[in-house]
Parts: C-alpha cells; structure tokens; sequence
C-alpha cells in the first residue's frame, strides 16, 4: 500500500514539474525556538530552478493546524539559486526563516517584500558572494539576522536600507575586505555587530557613527591591520569592543573599564598605520 502511494506521488510530482510547477514536501511539526513553540515546515533536498515555477506545498499538516499557523521554515541540503517568493504567500505568517546549504546564489530585488512579519533570518552554507542594495528591504519588523559562512566578499553600502527594527546582525567566516562607511547607518535600533572571520583590514572611524544603541562589537579574527584614529569618539557607548587575532591587535577592548589614553596606547599600532 505505501509503495502504490509513494508511485503516486512520483508520477503527480513528474507531472507538475513537467508543466513548469514544482512539488515540494514539507514535513510539518513544533519545534522549541528560545523556550516558545513554533510551528514550522522543514523542506529538504528539494530543487527549484527557475523563479517563474508555479511552488506547490504538499505535506500532512498536524491536527488543527494550516499553512496560516506556520511561523517557522526551514529549507536545507537542496538547490534553490535565488529565494524563493511565492512561500511568503503560501505561508503569510511567517517569523523565522532559515536557508542553509542550498545553493543561495543571489538575493532578487524585492525578494522579501511579502516577509513583513519576519523576525530572524539564518542564510548560512551557501554561495552568496555579493549583497546588493536593498537586499533585505521591506522587512521592518526584522529583529536578527545571521549570515554565516556563504562566501560573502562584497556588500553595497545600502545593502541593510530598511531593517529599522533590526538589533542582532551576524556576519561571519565570510570574506569581506572592506566595510563602507554608511553601510550600518539605517541599523538605528542595532544593539550587537558580530564580524568576525572575516577579511576585514582596515577599519573607518565613521563606520559605528550613527549606531548609537550598540553595545558590543566582535571584529576578531580577521586582517585589521589599520583603524581611523578618531573611532575613539564613537565607541563611548559601546561596552565591548573585540579586536582579538588581528595584525595590529590582539585585544578585547571594555571601553567604558579604560581611560581614552588605555585605549589610544591599545590601539597605537592600528593608529600608526592608517592614511
């Protein structure tokens, strides 16, 4: 009996992806994320090639439940290229989503105007080598983003223009050389700035100007090998600043702990080596 469903389901998936729609199965359950229950679909080795593919979900939801109770998605080990849009619709409620190992080359314009109630985004595992202007816009509830591991090496200075509620962001084991000044100055609400394992060399004074809640900032591990001398009159409300393993400095820096002379003698090799 299972074998005669399983062959169904293969012949109205070849049939579907023959007529330019793709079936994807979701395995519906909850899931315990930060002490609350989610419910959530997770997707796995799934391929979608094309944008204008008509997406079908498929998948036994749990007793009560509908696409609309769906706050959590998880799409991983697959080869989806780009984000795939129509799953906002299909699932409007959505707060947590997480693209890992997929194959993620590029982020479309516009790709999350449909995501306005998410709230943390995990892209970690995938191949997406630049971040383009506006390429999380439209999100403005969006609390925490994590990009991890995706071959990152250039981002636009616009690239975060409109995550105003946005308070943890994550970029690390990238590899990314140069911050631009203004690239975090829509971050208003920003609270924690981890870049660590990164290429970064050199640092702007100008670069945490505008982000007046943030508190810590992890910049270890990476080529800092040269900081703007007057970065000392941003930091004031940071309480910690790590610059571990990196070529002009090898310390975890607690402002508020050191006088300005501490931490100019801290950082005299940074100084010395900007022009």
């Amino acid at each position: 009996m299972e074998n005669r469903y399983l062959i169904v389901f293969v012949l109205l998936s070849s049939s579907l992806v023959a007529s330019g729609q793709v079936v994807l199965n979701c395995n519906y359950d909850h899931l315990s994320v930060n002490g609350a229950v989610g419910y959530g679909c997770d997707l796995k080795n799934i391929r979608v090639d094309r944008e204008t593919d008509r997406i079908i979900v498929m998948g036994e939801h749990e007793e009560g439940m509908t696409n609309n109770d769906v706050v959590r998605l998880t799409i991983m080990n697959s080869h989806t290229g780009f984000i795939i849009t129509q799953l906002f619709t299909i699932f409007p409620n959505l707060h947590q989503l997480e693209i890992s190992n997929s194959g993620l080359q590029r982020i479309q314009p516009n790709a999350f105007v449909l995501a306005r109630n998410l709230r943390s985004l995990v892209i970690q595992g995938n191949n997406l080598i630049v971040l383009q202007a506006n390429s999380f816009s439209h999100m403005m509830v969006l609390d925490t983003l994590i990009l991890r591991s995706n071959n990152i090496q250039l981002m636009d200075p616009n690239t975060f223009a409109g995550l105003t509620s946005l308070r943890y962001l994550f970029i690390n084991n990238e590899g990314i050389r140069m911050i631009q000044p203004n690239t975090f100055r829509p971050l208003t609400s920003l609270v924690m700035l981890s870049l660590g394992s990164n290429n970064i060399e050199r640092v702007d004074a100008e670069m945490l100007v505008h982000n007046v809640q943030l508190h810590s900032v992890f910049l270890e591990n990476n080529n800092i090998n040269a900081i703007q001398p007057t970065i000392i009159n941003n930091i004031n409300s940071i309480q910690i600043l790590s610059l571990s393993s990196n070529p002009c400095i090898n310390q975890v820096i607690i402002p508020r702990a050191a006088s300005s002379q501490d931490i100019t003698d801290m950082l005299s090799k940074c100084y010395a080596n900007w022009q």
